[in-house]
């Protein structure tokens, strides 16, 4: 081969080189520019679900306020059958009544000895 003709290839490979090279960066000029149109695109329907949200909780608040701000008593007489019991007992701690002449003692029926 002459050195023109080698001369002649590097420069072809080159030059296909040099375009890769473009269209590689247009398609990345390309892609970020899509990116940055769909991030935009992203931010203004956050944007718009944010109002909505604010909105929403707006009318929440308006209405809920309004409703706790209401208050009335209401008087409610209990009754025996409101009334419900797990557990009932009864503790009895018996004393008895002496009379010793005019005088009445009570007297302990039952001991304060602790059993082990």
């Amino acid at each position: 081969m002459t050195t023109k003709k080698v001369l002649s290839v590097l420069l072809a490979i080159l030059n296909e080189i040099v375009e890769k090279q473009k269209l590689l960066k247009d398609a990345k000029i390309a892609a970020e520019a899509k990116v940055s149109v769909e991030l935009k695109d992203l931010q203004e329907q956050i944007a718009a679900i944010e109002n909505e949200k604010a909105a929403a909780l707006q009318a929440v608040n308006d209405k809920w306020g309004e409703a706790a701000s209401q208050i009335s008593e209401i008087p409610v007489a209990a009754q025996k059958s409101d009334i419900l019991l797990d557990f009932f007992g009864v503790a009895w701690m018996p004393y008895h009544l002496v009379k010793t002449g005019e005088q009445l003692i009570e007297l302990r029926g039952f001991s304060t000895k602790k059993y082990v």
